[in-house]
This record gives structure tokens, C-alpha cells and sequence, in this order.
């Protein structure tokens, strides 16, 4: 309950107690002792008349105080969902001028960038000391690297090719978990849990791909010394019911969670971790474009993602896909 309910309930308590005072000390209590003490039964009769009468002031009262104190709960509630649309709006808007943005930036540096690796293949047929071939090696090593960086750029401002089509999440998953296990060393415990009848989704495969890799690898990332990954996937009747408020009453999801139980994140991260270019890793070990790639993929898709994280125990990524009915 808010300071703004609770003063208004007190208030009403206060504004009944008088008024009951009232009505009892004017009306009520001089009627009463109007009454002949030997008249027993017209003096129950008026006791009777009495408590009546305060009963229905007392509801004539606490009927238009409830009403008025649904209705607050009512706005507070309808404040809330306003400030969440309106966070959601401007996100979506930042997203989108930075999308323009950086998509021209990002094409002129592509074009650089394949001169760079073009120019690289010729002279490694040219050159045969091998100082020359191993500053070569890594001049090539970082085009790519930054090729691969401007690809997710590209994705960022949804101007990379799709293809999508219809697959099984749960078949997905199923592959991109066995190359995890390959490549987490045995500090690591994975835990699947399967609880959807079906997981037919609409979306390019690679995409789904590099979001399951985004989210292994800052799960990873956020478990410096080991930990728990535990992905889950079930079946749920529209994230409404949930209180997630992000799709229409009736619709039929797949959920897919992601939680490690690494370092975790404070409030301040939490609200920018889906901003573009903010990370939390060193300089010159990430992007920063991670999860704005994932929560921009996701969207085109029609789904969205949400995170809930505490300091010290994990994080947990939650997805919400449609799915496609046969």
C-alpha cells in the first residue's frame, strides 16, 4: 500500500468515527434516554432502532470510501502501466535513432573492411618470411573481428538479410546446448528442462542461433568460476496471465528461461542492459551490442525479453515467442 492509500484510509477512518460520534451524541443517545425505565420493551425497541440506524451510517459512509479507494488502487495501477509504456516507447525510439544512425556508418566501414581482408588474401600469397606472415596473420585476425562486429551492427539496425522460416525451438536448443557442454569445462552444470507439447516457432535460424549464443555467453561470463546454466522451456496461455503484459489475451507462447547463478546485477545495470553498446566487460572484451542485438532479434521475431537479476545470486533472461500452429 502506497503513503497516498494509506493517508486516504486513515482520513476515512477518522471522517466515519466522527460522524458515528456524531449521529450517537445528537440523535441517537438523547432518544434513547427519552425512554421510560419502565418500559422495557419500547426501550428495546429504540436499542434495537439505535443500532440500526448506526449500522446503515456506518455503510452509508464506507460504501462511497471504498469506492473512492478502489478507485485510487485503480490509478495507481494505470500510473504504472503508463510509466512502463512510456520507458518501452522511448527505448524502442532510442533504438531506432540509433539504428538510422549507425547504418550508414556501418556499411562505409564494411566496404573498408573488405578492402583490408581483399588486399590481406593477396599479399599472404606474396610474402614467405614468416615474421612478415605471422603480423600479417593478425592484421587479418582483427579485419575479421571487426567484420564481425560491424555484422552485428547491421543486425542492430535491422539491415541484414532474414530468412525465416519455421523450426523447433526445442530442436534448437537441444543442438546449441550439446556445443556448450563441448565447450564449458566441467566446472560448469547444465540442466534442461522440457515441458512444452510444442515449440514450433517462426524466426531465421541463424539469428536464433546468435541470440542462444549471446545469452550462454554472458551467462558464462557473469560465472567466472563455475556455476549452474539452467534453460527451461514450456508452454504458456499469453504472457497477460503472467503479468508481463505483452501480448494479446489468448495467444499461446513459448517460454524460454535462462538463468545462471553467477555474480549477478544491481538495479543500475539492469536498466541498461539492453542498451546499445554498454557492457560491463573490460575494454577490449566486448562489444556492448550483445543483448541489444538479442532484444532487437527477439522483437522481429514478435516476442520479447525480459531480465530479473540479483546481486550475488544469478540472473534469469526470460523469452516469450509465439508459437506456430500446424
Amino acid at each position: 500500500m502506497s503513503k497516498k492509500q494509506l493517508f486516504v484510509l486513515i482520513l476515512s477512518s477518522l471522517v466515519i468515527l466522527f460522524c458515528l460520534m456524531v449521529t450517537w451524541e445528537f440523535l441517537l443517545e438523547p432518544y434513547i434516554n427519552s425512554a421510560s425505565g419502565t418500559e422495557e420493551e419500547s426501550y428495546s425497541e429504540r436499542w434495537e432502532y439505535v443500532l440500526t440506524s448506526m449500522t446503515l451510517a456506518a455503510l452509508a459512509l464506507l460504501i462511497p470510501i471504498w469506492q473512492g479507494l478502489k478507485q485510487i488502487a485503480r490509478n495507481v495501477e494505470t500510473d504504472r502501466l503508463l510509466k512502463e509504456g512510456e520507458k518501452k516507447f522511448h527505448q524502442a525510439q532510442k533504438l531506432e535513432a540509433l539504428g538510422t544512425m549507425i547504418n550508414g556508418i556501418a556499411h562505409e566501414l564494411n566496404n573498408v573492411l573488405q578492402g583490408i581482408f581483399l588486399y590481406g588474401e593477396i599479399l599472404e600469397n606474396q610474402i614467405s618470411d614468416e615474421k612478415s606472415k605471422t603480423s600479417l596473420k593478425a592484421i587479418m585476425d582483427n579485419t575479421e573481428h571487426a567484420k564481425k562486429i560491424v555484422s552485428q551492427i547491421m543486425i542492430f539496425s535491422h539491415q541484414s538479410e532474414t530468412n525465416f522460416k519455421t523450426y523447433s525451438l526445442q530442436s534448437i536448443l537441444r543442438e546449441s546446448i550439446e556445443l556448450q557442454r563441448a565447450l564449458m569445462s566441467s566446472q560448469f552444470e547444465i540442466i534442461e528442462e522440457y515441458k512444452a507439447d510444442r515449440s514450433q516457432i517462426r524466426c531465421d535460424l541463424i539469428q536464433m542461433q546468435q541470440i542462444l549464443m549471446n545469452l550462454y555467453n554472458n551467462a558464462h561470463s557473469a560465472m567466472p568460476d563455475g556455476g549452474k546454466l539452467t534453460i527451461r522451456l514450456k508452454e504458456i496461455i499469453s504472457p497477460d496471465e503472467n503479468g508481463r503484459g505483452v501480448a494479446k489475451q489468448g495467444q499461446t507462447f513459448l517460454e524460454l528461461s535462462i538463468s545462471d547463478t553467477g555474480v549477478g546485477m544491481d538495479e543500475e545495470t539492469l536498466q541498461k542492459v539492453f542498451d546499445p553498446f554498454f557492457t560491463t566487460k573490460e575494454i577490449g572484451e566486448g562489444t556492448g551490442l550483445g543483448m541489444s542485438v538479442t532484444h532487437g532479434l527477439i522483437e522481429q521475431m514478435g516476442g520479447t525479453i525480459t531480465v530479473t537479476s540479483e546481486k550475488g545470486v544469478g540472473s534469469t533472461f526470460t523469452i516469450h515467442l509465439p508459437i506456430i500452429c500446424d
